[in-house]
């Protein structure tokens, strides 16, 4: 609370600094920033009407990311939950993952999993060339995605030509293990085209050390003690080309290859701790009974042999003895690959408008194999064996066009059309005495989807340095489940629109209203049970009859950019009535069902900073920091009580600096995360989950106008992911609690020592 004070303070007072009188001209504000050791510690703002955030690579590569998730997680108003030192699906304001929009390139991107989710941790950072956060979408981008969207842009060709070669080692500190990095990028003509090839080596490594304590509500208490190691070896490529037409307009052709390989190897050992004797009125029961044995095995002369093997007998059948330690494992093994291939071509229009053309196709391969099993005297045994097969193939066509028209009136309108065919297998089989048997059904399925969607947008200049947007699109789809014999037709209305006004040559604000969607999960449409989702121990059927989830969605932000000197202070408050939210709701015991559980909402408001500190005579200190503030309320199907949605920190900060010594070539700075907990209710089960802080340290040294060492410390403070979780014996009431426990897991620091050169053969140093 402290820390959200402070910002707070901090920003109301730049905010009376940036305060500039209003001019009659426009000055000229590139729409991205160009690179000095000030300004490129700071985010932009896109001049598109819809609110966008723009960070480029000089923005985020200097902590050195690995992957898009290590990016996203430094960046305003994006929470994420997953395992200690991962960072996999981004959840925009707080919601669920599913209320997120991922693009690459401004296409939708398939995701291995069946709830239409992005796992970014596989997107190489070293083929990213910005990140732009569209808070409100305008009609040119699909409805998805009533949280933003997030779309990644990858590195493409430029005017400018050179090679960039990058080279690494990382350390990592909990089993002293060191993997490798490399990447290259290169841009340059080819021919009668421009072209750009970048391609990237990363080994991924993560050790993780977990502890969970269990106990039930009878006393009994169980320490589980896991070790779990993650491997990956990723290899991807990106690859663009552009020749420019004669008469003007210009063909593309370009495409991508994530190809990633992944184990994932588990061993817990499980000790009880405390084993709580039989009630006092059944060891009385026992004895009554054993008296009267006694005597009627004396009158045959055997009693005492036989009473005491019955004794013994008792203790094991009455479950007096506490069961033996045991030692589990689970080993996953998990190959991905996924690649696009993208044509483009863009003419002329007579008069003063274009007409771009885009076609474009997605395909996704997930093959995934877990053995699950124990480890005893004999050695391991497979008890299970769970697999995932999934195929992904998605095709795209885009027709638009642009017009100036008379008025200041800027005409875009467009067609989108694509079809999706996805086929998903999920089989779990069990082992006993070496014979094996398929259990329930659970995860086959197919779908396909077709879309046709029509958008128009009419960008008007009513009055100098005022801005008006306004966007429609109609978007159609339909759905077959062939297994489930059903079929979905939808058709939608998304209205938008977008006002700016600039305020003063450095002053700006805006305000967003547009209607948005989420579609349902692939898998919650089915009926068919899916084991252990969405958490292990539970079973959730699908439901056909599930309704999209839609919202109306405003947005209002003002920005103020610094007369004297770079840097820029924001803010933004959103608010989203969403209709029609998804949860699973309990049938009966561990057993759930997707429904529509009613309607809800969420708002919150988005600061963001960053500036050099030269009003305190620091002029090579650069701050930065961003806060965002979160809440949602809906109603508990459960409970029947207003509670937040599931997944969702109340609030999210991130600060840091960079301090530059120009004539010696350091630099130095530092980066704090820190996230609020969430909470999952499910069923009659609760969970909280807190994420620990990560303060990041980095050093770097400069010369010869183009090479460059870094190192760079990540979890220095050595935090852990806690998750709580409690069982209770009834759907109304959380009086009684039958088992409850909790976990705590670490990753370790982390090192990594990044050597960069910019074209290496040239005498003339960095273009």
């Amino acid at each position: 609370m402290i820390s959200t004070l402070a910002t707070t303070a901090i920003t109301l007072a730049l905010t009376w600094l940036a305060w500039q009188p209003e001019s009659d001209t426009d000055p000229v504000i590139e729409e991205r920033m160009r690179v000095t050791y000030q300004r490129e510690d700071f985010q932009d703002r896109s001049d598109a009407m819809a609110p966008t955030l723009v960070y480029d690579k000089t923005f985020f590569e200097r902590f050195e990311p690995s992957s898009v998730g290590d990016i996203l997680k430094r960046i305003p108003g994006i929470t994420g939950s997953a395992d200690a030192g991962e960072f996999e699906v981004p959840q925009l304001r707080g919601l669920e993952p599913r209320h997120t929009q991922i693009l690459i390139n401004g296409e939708r991107l398939p995701g291995a999993d069946n709830d239409r989710t992005v796992t970014i941790d596989r997107i190489p950072a070293e083929l990213v060339e910005r990140i732009e956060i569209q808070r409100a979408p305008d009609a040119s981008t699909d409805a998805q995605g009533i949280g933003g969207t997030i779309n990644i842009v990858l590195k493409e060709t430029a005017a400018e030509s050179g090679l960039e070669l990058l080279t690494g080692a990382r350390f990592y500190q909990a089993d002293d293990k060191t993997r490798g990095q490399s990447a290259i990028t290169w841009r340059g003509a080819l021919g009668t085209a421009r072209a750009s090839v970048s391609a990237s080596w990363l080994n991924r490594h993560n050790p993780k050390v977990q502890t969970t304590d269990l106990r039930d509500e009878s006393g009994a208490s169980i320490f589980k003690d896991e070790r779990n190691v993650l491997d990956a070896k990723d290899l991807n490529i990106q690859t663009s080309l552009r020749w420019e037409l004669a008469g003007g307009g210009a063909f593309e052709l370009g495409g991508f290859l994530f190809d990633s390989d992944r184990t994932e190897r588990e061993m817990a050992t499980l000790t009880v701790l405390d084993f709580p004797d039989p009630p006092d009125g059944e060891d009385g029961e026992d004895d009554g009974s054993d008296d009267e044995g006694d005597g009627q095995d004396g009158e045959d002369g055997e009693g005492d042999g036989e009473d005491g093997e019955d004794e013994e007998g008792e203790d094991d059948d009455g479950g007096t003895e506490p069961p033996e330690d045991e030692t589990i494992f689970d080993d996953t093994d998990d190959r991905r690959r996924n690649w696009r291939l993208r044509l483009g071509l863009e003419l002329p229009i007579a008069g003063s408008g274009n007409l771009r053309l885009g076609l474009s196709h997605d395909d996704l391969e997930v093959d995934e194999h877990a053995d699950i099993g124990s480890i005893a005297e004999e050695g391991r045994q497979v008890e299970e064996v769970e697999t995932d097969r999934t195929r992904d193939h998605e095709t795209r066509f885009r027709a638009a066009s642009r017009w100036a028209l008379a008025n200041d009136h800027l005409l875009h309108v467009g067609l989108d059309l694509s079809e999706k065919r996805r086929k998903s297998r999920r089989r779990f089989f069990e082992f006993d005495e070496g014979a094996s048997a398929e259990l329930e059904r659970g995860g086959v399925f197919a779908i396909e989807e077709r879309r046709v969607d029509l958008f128009a947008t009419d960008t008007w200049e009513p009055r100098k340095a005022h801005h008006v947007q306004f966007g429609l699109r109609l978007e159609h789809t339909r759905l077959d489940l062939p297994d489930a014999q059903t079929t979905r037709d939808r058709t939608e209305l998304f209205p938008s629109i977008h006002y700016r006004h600039r305020v003063s040559p450095y002053t700006r604000i805006h305000f967003s209203a547009a209607r948005t969607t989420t579609r349902p999960d692939f898998q919650n449409l089915q009926p068919f049970p899916q084991r252990d989702e969405p958490i292990e121990g539970f079973t959730t059927f699908g439901n056909p009859n599930l309704e999209a989830e839609t919202a109306l969605g405003l947005d209002a932000g003002i920005t103020f950019r610094f007369a004297k000197f770079e840097g820029v202070v924001g803010g933004n408050l959103y608010f989203r009535d969403i209709r029609d939210h998804v949860e699973a709701v309990q049938r009966e015991g561990r057993t759930l069902e997707m429904r529509n559980i009613g309607d809800g909402e969420a708002y919150g408001l988005e600061l963001d900073l960053g500036l050099p500190l030269i009003f305190l005579g620091l002029p090579n200190v650069s701050f930065f920091a961003n806060l965002a503030l979160q809440h949602s309320e809906v109603v508990d199907p459960i409970t029947g009580r207003e509670r937040g949605f599931n997944l969702q920190a109340d609030h999210v900060i991130n600060t840091g600096f960079l301090h530059s010594f120009p004539q010696l070539g350091l630099t130095w700075g530092a980066n704090w995360i820190s996230q609020g907990d969430v909470e999952e209710n499910l069923a009659t089960e609760k969970t909280v989950i807190s994420t620990g802080d990560a303060l990041e340290v980095l050093v770097e040294y400069r010369w010869a106008e183009r090479w460059s060492l870094r190192l760079t410390g990540r979890n220095l403070n050595d935090g852990a992911n806690t998750v709580a979780f409690a069982e209770f014996d009834g759907l109304l009431t959380e009086s009684d609690i039958t088992e409850s426990g909790f976990e705590s897991e670490r990753s370790g620091r982390s090192f990594f020592l990044v050597l960069r050169v910019q074209d290496p053969f040239s005498r003339k140093g960095r273009k």
